[in-house]
């Protein structure tokens, strides 16, 4: 890490030499669009195919790394100097980094897992490294949060407009599955509860978009999403009130009637937009799709059920079925796993139970199965280092800071989708960016606002 920060330094401070000279608000707006930008591909990814545009991992990939570099390049505020590495957690971080690309030199891993290894090797250390320097984490929660909040919004608006809910059917809306809606929303409550905790101007927008993330995630009958927004809110309730206490002796009735609030408007959010959406939506469709876009949305399942994440979550019919097959998956992919990897293909691997391939539906067995237990290990010491430390800073004395909130929420979302979705590439899904950018202060040894020469 040493090497890479002399690196940083010798590319970055002659950059920063000529934008130090544009004036600061026109950076960080420049960094702001850059952000949001981005997040919106998060949103919009899954849906591209569903409309025949081909927008692969590839172009995903390559556009969101030049505009998160863009991000870093106007994020350095002063000439970057050295910071202390934190070695506990960079040593299984390269490890992990340098395993998956021997396996991919050895055999084939896919090239979005090789493009991954590279981002992890030069792009996210990188804005560890200049955010570091910089020391005002918040800065880069807060605009991280604002950014994918407003993709949410954006996102939402288009479903509402377009994308009815037919019955109570698992809701995908514009995009190609249902789990891909609940995991996109589950990244906009994570954000939104963060800037609740920090009592950012407006909160009533944040208050909304956690109720519209919520309602989303529940239509969408995601499992996991709604687990992971349930331990979400138990990290945002043990944020805030640590925070009011802090912050607010005097006005701990008001804080506790903020998140009342928020509590009537998360429930009540799920009954209004599915109002919306099976009653209101059919009709504005008409205006806004021409006949062909319409035909996208005319199947229209009418049969009458419960709701679809009821159904899911009350499934009797014995714990492989419960968990979709994931049972199966799991067992299948951990009698295959080796020491070196397997060449995986895009397809996943063949499941004989449920006669077809699937992904790991596991980050850390899919990394162990393509590039071997060694780098499965590595990258789950790094979710299990994280959890750790956002447990320490929820409940500890020295380490919580209500301005870093973020952390306990993006860790233990990406916890539980970690383990039962693929949750691989933090350029491609909301969620698993901002556990990156959740990382930052993990990456470097240095306490909170202080400057290491």
């Amino acid at each position: 890490m040493n090497l890479l920060q002399k690196i940083f330094i010798s590319v970055l401070n002659p950059i920063f030499g000529i934008t130090k000279k544009i004036d600061i608000k026109v950076r960080e707006r420049i960094s702001d669009a850059c952000l949001i930008i981005i997040a919106i591909q998060f949103f919009v990814f899954t849906s591209w195919q569903k409309y025949g545009i081909e927008y692969g991992y590839s172009q995903l990939f390559i556009s969101n790394t030049v505009l998160l570099l863009i991000v870093i390049v106007f994020s350095v505020k002063e000439p970057l100097v050295k910071v202390e590495n934190n070695k506990l957690f960079c040593i299984p971080w390269f490890l992990c980094t340098v395993l998956i690309i021997i396996s991919g030199l050895h055999h084939n891993i896919t090239p979005a897992l090789m493009f991954f290894a590279g981002t992890m090797l030069f792009v996210f250390p990188c804005l560890y490294f200049v955010w570091n320097n910089r020391g005002d984490y918040e800065t880069l929660f807060i605009k991280a949060s604002r950014a994918i909040i407003a993709a949410m919004i954006i996102f939402n608006i288009l479903q509402l407009a377009i994308a009815p809910l037919y019955s109570n059917e698992a809701y995908s809306g514009i995009a190609v599955n249902p789990n891909s809606i609940g995991i996109a929303s589950t990244a906009g409550v994570i954000s939104s509860l963060y800037l609740i905790v920090m009592r950012e101007k407006h909160i009533w927008i944040y208050v909304l978009s956690a109720g519209m993330g919520a309602a989303f995630a529940v239509l969408s009958a995601s499992r996991a999403s709604v687990l992971a927004i349930m331990l979400v809110m138990i990290s945002f309730l043990v944020c805030y009130l640590r925070s009011c206490k802090m912050r607010f002796n005097g006005r701990i009735k008001k804080s506790i009637a903020i998140v009342l609030i928020l509590t009537a408007v998360c429930i009540g959010s799920v009954s209004g937009y599915r109002f919306i959406l099976s009653e209101i939506t059919p009709a504005v469709r008409e205006f806004v799709l021409d006949k062909v876009a319409t035909q996208a949305y005319a199947e229209d399942d009418t049969q009458e059920n419960n709701s679809a994440l009821v159904n899911k979550f009350m499934n009797r019919d014995g714990v492989e079925s419960m968990s979709s097959g994931r049972i199966y998956i799991w067992k299948s992919y951990i009698r295959n796993l080796n020491l070196v990897g397997h060449e995986r293909g895009d397809q996943g691997l063949y499941i004989e139970e449920m006669y077809g391939n699937y992904s790991a539906h596991n980050t850390y067995l899919e990394i162990a199965y393509r590039s071997g237990i060694f780098a499965g290990l590595a990258y789950a010491f790094i979710a299990v280092y994280a959890a750790v430390y956002a447990f320490r800073f929820m409940f500890g004395k020295k380490m919580f800071d209500y301005r870093l909130s973020l952390i306990p929420m993006a860790v233990l979302a990406f916890g539980v989708l970690s383990n039962l979705e693929r949750a691989l590439y933090p350029l491609e899904k909301a969620h698993i960016f901002l556990f990156f950018v959740a990382l930052t202060p993990m990456f470097m040894k240095r306490r909170y606002g202080q400057k290491q020469n």
